[in-house]
């Protein structure tokens, strides 16, 4: 950790400090964005499991198989957009 005289500490701008105050908010918010994307990568496996149960289940239930899969489309549609905010805001 580089080390900081006490004059300088107290001697940073407004400017600075909200600069600074910015970039934290900044990184919270690409981590907490990161966190979701790993939080629906996991969600889209557990489904994509439960979508193979439910094909061979018995018995056979065609609603079950329905709602897993859209549940999965949609899973998808929204990691593949999360995925393009983080490239292209961060």
């Amino acid at each position: 950790m580089k080390k900081v005289s006490y004059a300088s500490l107290i001697s940073k701008t407004e400017k600075e400090l909200e600069k600074e105050e910015l970039e934290l908010k900044v990184q919270t918010s690409k981590s907490n964005l990161e966190i979701q994307i790993a939080t629906t990568n996991k969600d889209l496996a557990d489904a994509k499991r439960r979508l193979l149960a439910a094909q061979s289940a018995y018995p056979y239930n065609v609603q079950e198989e329905l709602t897993i899969t859209e549940e999965i489309s949609s899973l998808e549609l929204g990691l593949d957009f999360a995925k393009k905010i983080l490239s292209e805001r961060f």
